[in-house]
């Protein structure tokens, strides 16, 4: 039995969400899980604890809730304590863009999808560019000197 278009739809939204994730992929690009798993637990993370869990509760979900739960997830799976609020702000996302496709409202993972493609065509753009080096940094310090010395004088 395959899929409802809109069940596969929020799926690829909850990997966009939690990529655009700073602290979780942290937590995974560090390893921060202890066994080794990060991975695996970031997939276990966006399929059967949130889609299903949306596929389950539906509307009866609010982001105080996955708040909850995605700071549960991060300390007990990947040892880690946010004081950041982004807990709720990821769940706050994650109900928006549930509604929104239940809906019939695809604005919300049309700028997910949008937002990734500027985010590798930034990164893209950076990689060509190259490293600044260390002595364009020192040649910008030099002309901010010389300009404060200009406005002294």
């Amino acid at each position: 039995m395959s899929a409802h278009p809109n069940q596969v739809l929020f799926a690829e939204g909850v990997r966009l969400i939690l990529g655009s994730w700073t602290a979780l992929n942290l937590a995974v690009e560090m390893d921060w899980s202890e066994d080794g798993l990060a991975e695996e637990k970031f997939e276990w993370l966006a399929d059967d604890v949130i889609v299903d869990y949306f596929s389950k509760k539906g509307k009866s979900i609010d982001a105080d809730e996955m708040d909850e739960i995605l700071d549960q997830i991060m300390k007990d799976e990947f040892n880690t304590i946010l004081e950041d609020d982004s807990t709720y702000h990821v769940g706050k996302q994650l109900v928006q863009l549930y509604t929104q496709i239940i809906q019939g409202n695809y604005s919300g993972i049309e700028a997910l999808r949008a937002a990734k493609a500027n985010k590798k065509s930034s990164a893209a753009q950076e990689s060509l560019a190259g490293p600044q080096s260390a002595s364009d940094d020192d040649d910008d310090d030099d002309d901010d000197e010389e300009e404060e010395e200009e406005r002294e004088e």
